[in-house]
């Protein structure tokens, strides 16, 4: 089946160049470097953005007539939206790498897709777009960590490392193996998105409920409980 689809649209793994080629260099890229290192570009880039209310260990923001919620959600949300920019901008550079030289390739190539007990074939846009999606909200639960982390250290370093020690390293050492257990109820099992995204993920460890959907659903109920521990903390210092 994915080799008509190949042969259709002339874009298959036996056509020279395919691998440099600007989507598919893009997908390659995703695939071997989103897990760890633009999740650690993304902290690099928006931990200073979370620690500008902190000078010298002392909260400046307390001084201004702004409900602690307004604050907190206001630095929360304009952070992820820097966060997301950044991630986009990581996808826009490896595109333009593979399109300068070679091309831009198939948007339209097909994918392999699994569950459980079945397989079919997507185009590259949609299994990028899920797999975009679920990053996003990946961001959105990394900077509400980073949030808190930031209001009980209030210092720079400290912050950038515990998030790179919460974040990336339960992902790299426990997590990454253990599609069996307990795991995909956390948020960074699914850091690797495309893999999600494929199926392949769940379907190695024969659990329907890993996929994109579960994935952002448990991001999203992550990051409403670390905002409201961030609102309570806030609110007491």
């Amino acid at each position: 089946m994915i080799a008509k689809e190949q042969y259709r649209l002339d874009t298959g793994a036996e056509i020279e160049g395919f691998e440099v080629k600007g989507w598919h260099f893009l997908y390659r890229t995703i695939e071997t470097f989103a897990p760890v290192i633009f999740t650690a570009v993304i902290l690099l880039i928006c931990t200073p953005m979370v620690m500008t209310p902190f000078k010298k260990q002392l909260n400046i923001e307390k001084v201004f007539p702004i409900n602690y919620l307004k604050k907190v959600t206001s630095r929360v949300f304009s952070t992820w939206i820097l966060g997301t920019i950044a991630l986009f901008i990581l996808y826009f550079l490896c595109f333009l790498v593979g399109t300068i030289r070679n091309g831009t390739g198939s948007i339209s190539y097909p994918i392999l897709v699994y569950s459980e007990n079945d397989y079919w074939v997507e185009p590259l846009w949609k299994v990028l777009g899920k797999s975009t999606l679920l990053f996003i909200f990946i961001i959105l639960a990394i900077i509400v960590t980073l949030q808190v982390i930031s209001q009980i250290t209030k210092n720079n370093l400290a912050t950038l490392f515990l998030a790179m020690f919460f974040i990336i390293g339960p992902y790299v050492s426990l997590l990454k193996g253990a599609e069996t257990t307990f795991a995909w109820l956390i948020p960074t099992f699914y850091l690797d998105t495309l893999l999600i995204t494929e199926g392949v993920t769940g379907a190695l460890a024969l659990n329907p409920m890993i996929n994109v959907w579960t994935g952002i659903l448990i991001n999203i109920v992550y990051s409403l409980v670390m905002l409201g521990i961030s609102w309570l903390i806030e609110k007491k210092d």
